[in-house]
This record gives structure tokens, C-alpha cells and sequence, in this order.
């Protein structure tokens, strides 16, 4: 399935777990245009109604940026925005998990404002992504 595909199916599809399911195969896609992606599925992580759904949008920014195909700018304020405003502890959790790979001072200071969140899960992730965030940027200040 291309990536074209996919975004026009999901434009289609009412029931979540269908949606979820075509965002998850943006990650079998082997070549696009990862700008397009990222735009993509950072406005699905903002905009769609079901909060499965932006988890998996979340992790799918995580995972494009681990890969190196999407950069530090998009998708790390997608997932900022995110990680400050949606009201499930569910994507919070996600967003704090995904983001550590991103780079620039906001997504650590993202991480910092987690762990103050309502939500304990929430907050034992941030503190791990913290962890995770401070290793990964050390690799390139080598």
C-alpha cells in the first residue's frame, strides 16, 4: 500500500480501529515523500476524535524520526502541542515516549512540564524519556 493510499482510506473510514490500523502501515511504507508523512500524521495526532488513534499517530512520528526519515521541526511541535493539551493520559503517555528522539531544548522542556502531569504513568514516562532524550543527544555531541 502507498502512502497516497493509505491518506485517502483513512479519509474514508469512520471506525477507529481502521484508522489506526492504515496509520500503523505508514510504517511498512518503504519510500515517500516523509515531509508529506509527517504533515500527515501530525495532524492526525491533533485532530482526530478517537485518542487510540493519535497514540498510534504519536508513535508513528517516534518511529519515523528513529528511522531519520521525518526531522526535528513538525512533528516534535505536533508533539509538543500534544503532550501539553490533549486530555487522554493515554496519548500523553505516547507522546512522552515518542518524543525523546526528537531534538531541540522545547522537547526537553516538554518532558519537564510531564512531569507534573495528573496522570503517574504519564509522568514515570517522562522521567524515562528524559533519560532517553539526554542519551540520544549526547551521541551527537561526539
Amino acid at each position: 500500500m502507498t502512502f497516497s493510499e493509505i491518506q485517502k482510506l483513512y479519509r474514508t473510514k469512520h471506525d477507529p480501529a481502521e484508522r489506526m490500523d492504515l496509520i500503523s502501515a505508514i510504517l511498512q511504507i518503504e519510500e515517500a515523500d516523509w515531509r508529506t508523512v509527517e504533515v500527515f500524521v501530525s495532524t492526525v495526532l491533533l485532530e482526530d476524535t478517537n485518542s487510540i488513534v493519535r497514540h498510534e499517530a504519536a508513535f508513528v512520528l517516534g518511529d519515523l524520526r528513529e528511522k531519520g526519515r521525518i526531522g526535528d521541526e513538525l512533528g516534535a511541535a505536533a508533539l509538543q502541542k500534544a503532550a501539553l493539551s490533549d486530555k487522554s493520559p493515554t496519548v500523553r503517555h505516547e507522546v512522552a515516549e515518542a518524543i525523546y528522539c526528537f531534538g531541540g531544548t522545547q522537547v526537553e522542556t516538554t518532558l519537564r512540564q510531564l512531569l507534573n502531569d495528573e496522570i503517574e504513568d504519564v509522568r514515570l514516562t517522562a522521567a524515562m524519556s528524559l533519560t532517553w532524550h539526554s542519551q540520544y543527544m549526547a551521541q551527537f555531541a561526539k
